[in-house]
């Protein structure tokens, strides 16, 4: 394998590396905006307040809110955690397979080598 190959393919790995941070970059700036937008619409008064169909409206923004918290705080660490793993993890098992084809294209160019 040529140096440019090697720097190609390290990049590449630190590139889907690091997709699932922008993602949950993307994830967290979205959390915070939905929960800065609800406080200014005064959830909380809402909810401690009912009245009619506002009441509705507030508990499922509410519910919105933890659905959004729930995937920030242990769904997005989760799939990052997964999305390293196969990305790791694939780089070193194609390392493994690459060394065994080489082994065994040795093996090959001994055995057709032997008179």
């Amino acid at each position: 394998m040529s140096a440019a190959h090697g720097d190609a393919q390290r990049s590449g790995v630190a590139r889907q590396l690091l997709v699932p941070l922008v993602l949950d970059v993307l994830l967290v700036v979205t959390h915070w905006l939905v929960a800065y937008a609800l406080d200014q619409a005064g959830l909380i008064e809402r909810l401690l307040s009912p009245s009619g169909l506002d009441v509705i409206v507030a508990l499922l923004a509410a519910l919105a809110l933890f659905g959004l918290r729930f995937a920030v705080f242990f769904v997005a660490p989760a799939l990052t955690l997964a999305w390293w793993v196969g990305v790791l993890g694939g780089q070193v098992l194609g390392r493994q397979l690459s060394r065994r084809a080489d082994a065994l294209a040795d093996d090959d160019a001994e055995r057709a080598a032997e008179p």
